[in-house]
């Protein structure tokens, strides 16, 4: 008897001793010859811009039964949310006098404040790039693909095994030749062409298997080098995801937004870095419908189907590329994501007028702060103060803008004791962001 089957004996002669404690179990007192039968609600990760709270306790609800006499249930009322990145698993286990049934359910919440760290197919085809990462620290391009094939057991299938459309990936690729940068991934990324479906099985050390150019270049000045961009951009999101493993739960929007941190390891996000990502409407869309949900890992799922030629709807193999593009873009050197609130005030597009203009002191301040104008100009001036996700927290205008002015912002006691909030002066002319700090 496995541990499992020991549990649930255990779990069904307790329920009905005369032993049980109440305020272990919830007891139904309807009297039913239908068979028992156990619902769960389907795994949950909740997003950054989602209530926790609200989205666990509709999860909670979902776990229930039908059929059945007499019925005893795992009590749930103790259960709370698990803290940002850690992973709750919930046995839903119901018996009756002659029954037995459970199911299982699983509830994540995302960590919003950490960064997650991507590098473009650029970075890892320079023997030579460094890089910032969670796990590994400060690292070059070769130690982290070693990394990721060692981890997969030495080789990896791009495409499909199944249709035999594949192109195997091995460690020997990577740090096989002694000369670091001799190695055959430092030939085949960057790659580049038209993404399609892979066309039977090729490897990179079996030159007859791509001398036709399929899926790599087999002469002329980028021989060795990829030539399907979907077929280098999903080695590259496989890199990525093995570095930063939390990023395979991050929820796809239509549009994000993501910014640099201050430094290396750090989740406060410098807002005048933001930059605005998008993935096609219809990737999300199949994504949710077909693959369980909409999130990098399906979406790298879905990057090997296409390439191996699998049955995929009627998407666009070049909307899937430029999805799987955008993740490894939206948090190239370790980005955080913003929210998109506010989203139109934080473009990266904006000019910027100089930080000279304006004086802002005093840093750090406790309940005021004074910006005194350097500018000529007399237009309307509008102060926004953001936190370190891009919440707007606060506005104000001035209308009598005069050069030399000091203008006084007394500021709510709910801003003492942040640590790092960004003030942005807007005119017509422009905008810059400016970080405070609070006492």
């Amino acid at each position: 008897m496995d541990f499992l089957s020991a549990l649930f004996c255990m779990f069904f002669q307790l329920t009905h001793s005369q032993e049980l404690k109440e305020n272990q179990v919830n007891i139904s007192n309807s009297i039913s010859t239908a068979l028992l039968e156990v619902t769960c609600p389907g795994d949950i990760v909740v997003s950054c811009d989602q209530d926790v709270q609200s989205v666990f306790n509709n999860w909670l609800n979902g776990f229930g039964y039908i059929g059945g006499g007499n019925v005893i249930t795992t009590d749930l009322s103790n259960y709370v949310p698990p803290q940002p990145g850690e992973l709750l698993e919930v046995i839903y286990m119901a018996s009756d006098i002659n029954n037995f049934d459970y199911c299982k359910g699983r509830f994540r919440v995302l960590n919003c404040n950490t960064a997650f760290c991507t590098y473009t197919q650029g970075f890892y085809g320079n023997c030579n790039g460094k890089a910032c990462t969670v796990y590994l620290g400060e690292v070059n391009a070769q130690e982290i693909m070693k990394y990721a094939i060692l981890k997969h057991g030495g080789e990896y299938n791009f495409g499909s095994v199944v249709t035999g459309n594949y192109f195997k990936l091995t460690s020997n690729d990577i740090f096989g030749h002694p000369n670091k940068c001799s190695n055959a991934i430092f030939k085949l990324l960057p790659g580049g062409g038209a993404a399609n479906s892979l066309s039977g099985f090729s490897t990179f050390n079996n030159y007859s298997t791509w001398s036709d150019s399929n899926p790599v270049q087999a002469n002329g000045f980028n021989a060795g080098k990829i030539n399907n961009v979907l077929l280098s951009q999903t080695i590259t999101l496989f890199f990525n995801l093995s570095m930063s493993p939390e990023l395979n739960d991050f929820e796809l929007q239509t549009h994000f937004s993501t910014a640099a941190t201050t430094f290396c390891g750090s989740n406060v996000p410098i807002l005048s870095s933001v930059q605005e990502f998008e993935i096609h409407s219809s990737i999300i869309n199949y994504l949710n419908t077909n693959c369980g949900g909409a999130t990098v890992k399906n979406l790298f799922i879905l990057a090997n189907k296409a390439l191996g030629n699998e049955a995929i709807g009627n998407l666009s193999i070049a909307k899937i590329n430029e999805a799987v593009d955008a993740i490894n873009r939206g948090f190239d050197k370790c980005r955080i994501k913003v929210n998109a609130q506010g989203q139109e005030s934080l473009k990266t597009s904006l000019i910027e007028v100089k930080t000279t203009d304006y004086i802002v002191s005093p840093i750090p301040f406790n309940d005021f702060i004074t910006v005194k104008y350097l500018l000529e100009d007399n237009s309307d001036v509008t102060f926004q103060i953001y936190d370190y996700k891009g919440n707007s927290l606060f506005e104000i205008e001035d209308h009598e803008v005069f050069q030399n002015k000091e203008f006084k912002i007394d500021l709510p006691s709910i801003f003492k004791n942040k640590d790092v909030l960004y003030l942005r002066i807007s005119s017509k002319n422009g905008s810059v962001v400016k970080p405070i700090i609070s006492k």
